[in-house]
């Protein structure tokens, strides 16, 4: 979390416009550091996973508490990261839960974790095949039927 905070910090106060692209995924402490864009993109057809701090202790149970205490300012420094870039606080204590969260292109853009889409490939289901899931911009096009003399 630290070296990516500083990650996150670089970027963001480098005098270039930077422009950050989610190209596949951006998972965990990755879709933070996606925020420091002054443009943040996504594929269409990349995933973000978004979730709280998290480590793993060793000790008795006051230092147990002590590690649940860091790990809360760890969430409260990356909601305050997440909310400067545009997410709503009410959208940040549902993506900081305990829970890991995955969004499409779409919803990374609905909740503010991008500003754009950088093509048409977001993802859709697809009413005729619903264990497929295809690029919106295949989704319309007719699926050939399979081949039956093989």
């Amino acid at each position: 979390m630290i070296d990516s905070m500083a990650v996150f910090n670089a970027l963001l106060n480098h005098p270039a416009a930077i422009t950050t692209v989610n190209a596949a995924s951006a998972m965990s402490i990755a879709s933070l550091i996606l925020q420091a864009g002054d443009s943040r993109q996504a594929y269409g057809n990349a995933i973000t996973m978004v979730h709280d701090s998290i480590t793993g202790t060793y000790g008795n149970a006051g230092e147990h508490r002590e590690t649940a205490e860091i790990l809360d300012k760890f969430n409260r420094l990356m909601g305050t990261t997440y909310e400067s870039r545009g997410v709503k606080k009410d959208d940040i204590a549902s993506i900081l839960d305990g829970k890991d969260h995955y969004y499409t292109a779409t919803e990374d853009k609905n909740l503010g974790l991008i500003d754009e889409i950088t093509n048409h490939l977001s993802i859709a289901d697809s009413s005729d095949h619903p264990r497929h899931i295809v690029p919106d911009h295949l989704s319309s096009q007719p699926v050939k039927a399979e081949d039956s003399s093989m």
